[in-house]
């Protein structure tokens, strides 16, 4: 009898360790699954599923920058646009009030700003056509051309204030 209890006690054991070593087992392969599939993390990272969607998360943020500076930055164009207008404007009321020769001297520089101000606006018609992640390859060009309407419009001011 006792060869029998001693026999059951280590049978005992033996079927207690193999389920203990089952469930172990088991418990492992789950984690590993969830590992691979982004639910659970992988020693100490975070899940794929998470980093996926911290990136996206980040591209919009950078995207939604982007779209607010390039139309601050059109706003911006607009209004100086606006501005060499009502300059123009200006010009054309002297124009129209000054002697033969210097009315005609002043048409001609008025036509000249308004080629310029016909290439500006190209150029910012270019830009607000271009999207988010490459308007400002078309920011240098605009630039020039404004800084370039400025400069001449600037003269034509300084000269005919003269007369």
């Amino acid at each position: 009898m006792r060869k029998y209890k001693s026999f059951t006690m280590i049978l005992f054991s033996l079927v207690l360790c193999i389920g203990l070593l089952t469930a172990t087992a088991c418990t492992k392969k789950n984690e590993t699954i969830e590992q691979q599939e982004g639910n659970m993390p992988s020693e100490g990272n975070r899940p794929v599923g998470v980093i996926e969607q911290d990136a996206n998360t980040i591209g919009e943020k950078i995207e939604s920058t982007l779209a607010q500076k390039k139309q601050e930055y059109e706003t911006a164009m607009e209004a100086r646009l606006t501005e060499y207008d009502n300059k123009m404007a200006e010009l054309k009321n002297k124009a129209a009030n000054a002697a033969q020769d210097t009315k005609a001297e002043m048409d001609q520089l008025i036509a000249e700003l308004a080629v310029k101000r016909e290439e500006a606006q190209k150029k910012l018609d270019e830009l607000k056509a271009a999207g988010e992640d490459s308007w400002e390859n078309f920011k240098a060009g605009l630039d020039t051309a404004v800084d370039d309407l400025q400069k001449s419009c600037d003269q034509a001011i300084s000269r005919f204030q003269e007369k």
